[in-house]
């Protein structure tokens, strides 16, 4: 809604939008389950005070905003708001991603640590899907190695693919 308000020009709702927001300056914006994540409402609040003409306010919530993004570990999102901020990205410490955290299955269980943070998170496909993806950075994982990978069939018994989606009796009725 900030973008909206700015790209709108429309002060009156960028004002208004600001003051509702305010109270929730330290929370993430997220949408639906995490298919989308905007940064925490500090980063938008910062974006509507300069919009506004209030330098001191934005650096303030951009500030607190690149506070948040680094005690997250989230670069993307960092980088973004570095973009914004008019900063050259930092660079990233060789092998500071790898240190970073670890995701180990045990059992029923997966142990994850992350920045001096332990938890242990139950044994899902979502998991181990999270697993597959992470040991693989910036690679392409094919859908049926995670379905391999959460105890399906092997991917090469599927041929590659997923076979026919409807048989004739399913096309027919579906006709």
């Amino acid at each position: 809604m900030a973008d909206l308000a700015i790209s709108l020009s429309d002060r009156a709702a960028a004002g208004r939008l600001a003051a509702e927001l305010a109270p929730y300056e330290q929370l993430w914006a997220v949408d639906g389950i995490g298919g989308a994540v905007f940064g925490t409402v500090a980063e938008q609040l910062g974006k509507l005070a300069a919009y506004l003409g209030r330098p001191d306010q934005a650096a303030r919530y951009l500030a607190t905003a690149q506070d948040r993004y680094e005690q997250a570990g989230t670069p993307a999102v960092l980088a973004r708001l570095d973009a914004l901020a008019g900063r050259r990205p930092q660079a990233q410490a060789a092998g500071a991603a790898d240190s970073a955290g670890r995701l180990r299955r045990s059992g029923q269980v997966w142990l994850v640590d992350w920045r001096g943070r332990h938890s242990i998170v139950p044994d899902s496909k979502g998991i181990r899907d999270l697993a597959v993806l992470l040991a693989r950075p910036g690679e392409p994982v094919p859908a049926l190695e995670l379905v391999e990978a959460a105890g399906g069939p092997p991917a090469a018994a599927a041929g590659g693919s997923l076979g026919p989606v409807l048989d004739a009796t399913a096309r027919r009725a579906y006709q």
